[in-house]
């Protein structure tokens, strides 16, 4: 491939639609960079429309239908259908693509909902739904991780949800958002070549965000003069 996939991850209220929308806003000009927003964002019809239909029938915030099975393959399909008609396309043709969210939050989650129906290790489970969806999906050249206060995202993501109608976070769903923050923290760990941890706590997180991205298309400059 002549370009690359960028994902910014994180957990709900972390910040991470705020930074991807700033990097929108400073990269509006350059041609050779696609922003691919994630499925909750409302960009989404036909085929991802009725994915998205299914996956949210339940009103749950985790997509909870009750068969974690189901809902890893559903998500990882409109993940798919994204990548197959807006992402290789792009990375094909020399571009760089930068998405909310991705292949990790579908291992990450999903992991941490397989074993809360099924018990087991949520690491275990989310290795291997890691290893299975590289046969069908695209793992990031870069991803960026965007870690800060656990109860000041839910506070966040509590306000932002208002507007949804949706209620606050229960003790449940909290422990859920504090599962996928540790388990993001591991995967810098183990995939440290390939993912960067971003303190947004730090007033110089955005300026920390911009240094990878210009690195990423400094690197597919050079890609693409070969």
């Amino acid at each position: 491939m002549k370009g690359c996939l960028i994902t910014i991850e994180g957990i709900s209220g972390i910040g991470k639609t705020y930074f991807f929308n700033k990097l929108k806003e400073q990269y509006k000009d350059n041609k050779n960079i696609i922003f691919n927003g994630e499925i909750t964002d409302g960009n989404y019809k036909g085929y991802t429309e009725t994915l998205y239909n299914v996956l949210s029938s339940t009103n749950s915030r985790f997509f909870d239908l009750g068969n974690p099975k189901a809902e890893t393959l559903l998500i990882a399909a409109k993940q798919s259908f994204d990548e197959e008609n807006i992402i290789v396309p792009a990375i094909n043709s020399g571009k760089i693509v930068i998405s909310d969210r991705g292949y990790d939050t579908i291992c990450i989650v999903e992991g941490i909902m397989l074993a809360k129906k099924y018990a087991g290790s949520a690491k275990e489970y989310s290795k291997m739904i890691y290893k299975f969806l590289q046969n069908f999906n695209i793992l990031p050249q870069k991803t960026i991780f965007l870690d800060g206060n656990i109860e000041n995202s839910i506070k966040r993501a509590e306000k932002r949800d208002l507007k949804l109608n949706y209620p606050k976070y229960t003790a449940s769903e909290k422990k859920i958002l504090y599962d996928c923050a540790k388990l993001y923290r591991e995967y810098v760990k183990d995939y440290k070549n390939r993912i960067e941890k971003i303190n947004i706590e730090n007033e110089n997180a955005y300026n920390e965000i911009i240094k990878i991205i210009e690195k990423e298309i400094n690197k597919n400059e050079r890609r693409n003069k070969k």
